[in-house]
């Protein structure tokens, strides 16, 4: 299964290949939501109840955003109300509502949990959801964590019955990367107890995995305890039988937790939705940003005129060729000598990212839906030879470039993640 995050745009949610879509309260409020339905086979929505504790000082937009679902229990917001006001004019109103109400907190007592799974769940019905997420806090401390995931889960699948809910049922599990020390990994570790408070459990039909990062890095750059938590996890839980295995925020390194057992993962265009960085929803970060090409037979993004000049120059095209139906007019143009600045699409300017962005979902989505049709032992040696042919194939092409020619793209840390794979099947 492979899923699209979608926030505030939602352009890519029909996009060839995909199977369904996941929704995002941090990047639209529910004023919007309630109101357009996405074109998606599969729909998921993400409670995010994890983000509780964001700053509302720096994080306003996304604050005001969750404040706007009733499970986050924000005192004064106000559902919107077209003939009275513009959506815009009720945001902006609402944004020093949910300043001055927002708790920077997860629900603590039973009552407030109660009320946030019940909020949670039935807003998913109304969603006519495929899957119901229930909903969790972060995970960020080892110590009694397990047993707050076993509490939440309890509450949720006391409300899923309470409610008839029909859909399956998905267990958010969502840590914060400062609790993946060494020690998190070892048997009967901190994770080995996450996945026994979900096995313990009955009427739990998949997981729904996330981690937390606590920098904004590339989406090829999270630390390799962030890659290993996912890998892990997914192994652990399909090994123990669940039909979905989710993750998200992972990027193309969900391809390689399917080679380990994940039934699916979600990505995004944008670095934003590609990836969970903490300190990415505060509103001073950001900035431009150039197109990439995406090529997966090298597991790497290239600049479209910086990178990919000099490797048509150094006769190396067709060792990162990757063709979809948005990027075969470049691949045409560079094989015949020329540059991706006669493109339009593809051009390196700032924010002209629609054909890159498209053409990488294209390619991802091709590469997920290869893998599924997969066993479990065929995955995980397809899985191999791509990190093995990407590691060299970036070699040969740093070789060939030489000094002083590094490379403005992003390629996989390809040795780490076989590492990851070795130690982990």
């Amino acid at each position: 299964m492979f899923l699209i995050n979608i926030g505030h745009s939602w352009s890519f949610q029909s996009l060839s290949g995909a199977d369904g879509v996941v929704l995002l309260p941090s990047k639209v409020s529910y004023a919007r939501l309630a109101r357009e339905s996405p074109d998606a086979r599969t729909i998921l929505f993400d409670p995010q109840l994890y983000l509780s504790e964001l700053d509302v000082d720096d994080c306003g937009k996304a604050c005001t955003n969750l404040a706007s679902y009733p499970y986050f229990g924000v005192r004064g917001v106000e559902s919107y109300d077209s003939s009275v006001e513009k959506r815009n004019e009720w945001q902006s109103r609402m944004r020093e509502v949910v300043r001055e109400g927002w708790t920077a907190r997860a629900p603590v007592d039973e009552s407030e949990a109660n009320e946030a799974c019940e909020n949670a769940i039935a807003l998913q019905q109304d969603l006519h959801c495929s899957h119901v997420i229930l909903p969790s806090p972060l995970l960020k401390e080892r110590e009694d964590e397990a047993q707050t995931l076993g509490l939440w889960l309890d509450q949720g699948l006391e409300t899923a019955q309470n409610l008839e809910v029909e859909e399956p049922l998905l267990a958010t599990i969502a840590l914060s990367e400062s609790v993946l020390s060494d020690i998190a990994f070892s048997e009967l570790g901190f994770l080995d107890t996450i996945v026994d408070q979900v096995t313990a459990r009955d009427g739990i039909d998949g997981v729904y995995i996330v981690v937390a990062q606590s920098v904004s890095r590339h989406p090829f750059d999270s630390e390799e305890s962030v890659c290993r938590c996912y890998a892990y996890l997914s192994k652990a839980f399909s090994e123990a039988g669940y039909e979905y295995v989710l993750v998200n925020f992972a990027d193309v390194f969900g391809l390689v937790c399917m080679g380990l057992g994940a039934s699916g993962f979600a990505t995004a265009q944008s670095h934003a939705l590609r990836r969970l960085a903490l300190p990415a929803f505060n509103e001073t970060s950001g900035g431009r940003a150039y197109p990439h090409f995406y090529s997966h037979v090298s597991a790497s993004e290239f600049a479209t005129e910086s990178d990919l000049d000099r490797i048509r120059d150094a006769r190396l095209l067709r060792r990162i060729r990757d063709i979809t139906p948005v990027s075969q007019q470049l691949m045409a143009t560079l094989a015949s000598g020329g540059s991706a600045s006669t493109l339009r699409a593809w051009a390196e300017s700032s924010n002209n990212l629609n054909a890159a962005q498209t053409h990488f979902l294209t390619r991802v989505a091709r590469e997920q839906a290869g893998l599924r049709n997969l066993d479990l032992g065929a995955r995980q040696e397809y899985v191999e030879d791509w990190l093995e042919t990407a590691d060299a194939t970036l070699l040969l092409i740093r070789q060939r470039l030489g000094r002083g020619n590094n490379l403005k793209g992003r390629s996989v840390p390809a040795e780490s993640w076989i590492r990851i794979v070795n130690d982990i099947a």
